[in-house]
């Protein structure tokens, strides 16, 4: 699932907890909730992450579509964060910044090879949805998290505009 999606779901939990903690907690637990439904990114991380980093054309698409992920999430969170859509900032960043840890201690291992981090990859990739028993195209796997990214985008708006109504 992209970082995007990862953070929507962060910033969606600490928008309605304010609690920062609380929201990095559940912002934490939430990254390993949304990998569990089916979908499939174009060029998988998994197959990116298994090969460690060889700047094959490969590589150079998936760190591309890397690049385009982060910058949406630095755009989203910024654009709603300046016109103060967010009721509560800081448990939002929190939020944030627990949904899209677990991949970035991911990535962290391959560019490390901690075991640690390793065990915790082992983790990770075992409750991963598993898009080789159960076939999603990678058409349905982009449509599934669009139309999540919308639904919690939407989340975030209807707060904002309950709150201030």
């Amino acid at each position: 699932m992209y970082l995007t999606v990862h953070a929507a779901a962060g910033a969606v939990i600490g928008n309605y907890i304010n609690n920062a903690f609380l929201a990095f907690i559940l912002g934490f637990i939430s990254h390993f909730i949304l990998d569990r439904i089916p979908h499939k990114d174009p060029d998988s991380a998994d197959n990116f992450l298994e090969h460690k980093l060889r700047l094959s054309k490969r590589t150079r698409k998936f760190l591309a579509i890397l690049f385009i992920d982060a910058l949406m999430l630095i755009m989203f969170t910024m654009m709603f964060y300046n016109r103060d859509i967010f009721i509560y900032p800081h448990p939002v960043i929190a939020g944030i910044v627990g949904a899209i840890l677990p991949d970035a201690l991911a990535g962290l291992y391959f560019l490390t090879g901690n075991k640690y981090l390793g065990k915790f990859w082992e983790f990770h990739k075992r409750i991963h949805f598993d898009h080789k028993r159960v076939t999603v195209s990678v058409t349905g796997g982009m449509l599934t998290q669009v139309v999540l990214l919308a639904i919690l985008v939407r989340m975030i708006i209807h707060r904002f505009l309950n709150y201030t109504g």
